[in-house]
């Protein structure tokens, strides 16, 4: 019976080790899933402010606040490409909510900011083209669940 003791050691430890496994797996899958939430949620607050320019044909100051609410929350949760493209679009609705149609009927060069306006509207409009494959991969849940005893 002296090896009942050494014996019974190492079932522990390995009953202990299969435990931390799954408790390491689970913390990890939930990281996963938060930062999906996070992600989902910047990105519908961003689609919902476009969504309410191009319903207006204009930018007011509560869709560029959500917007930019939008943007600032995904600054981190997304790589260099989506940042520049938010950053872009922001450009877009800063110069739409600048240049408004009062604005615009007062200026010399009317036709031309006429033109700008309706440029800049088909670039607004092309976020949901656009946004979607960007914002796409950042979004898959790629965490594999495969089980403990077999990790390749």
């Amino acid at each position: 019976m002296p090896w009942l003791i050494p014996t019974a050691t190492i079932v522990v430890s390995i009953v202990v080790a299969a435990v931390q496994y799954a408790q390491w797996r689970t913390a990890n899958q939930k990281v996963v899933i938060d930062l999906y939430d996070r992600r989902f949620r910047a990105y519908t607050q961003i689609e919902d402010a476009v969504r309410a320019v191009l319903r207006e044909g204009a930018v007011n100051n509560e869709a560029f606040h959500k917007f930019s609410a939008g943007q600032a929350e995904a600054r981190f949760l997304f790589g260099e490409d989506v940042r520049s493209y938010l950053q872009q679009m922001r450009e877009h609705l800063a110069w739409l909510i600048s240049f408004r149609d009062d604005v615009i009927d007062r200026s010399a060069n009317r036709q031309q900011l006429i033109d700008e306006k309706y440029d800049r509207l088909q670039k607004v409009l092309k976020f949901f083209e656009n946004a979607p494959d960007l914002i796409a991969p950042y979004m898959h849940l790629s965490q594999k669940n495969t089980p403990f005893w077999r990790p390749w």
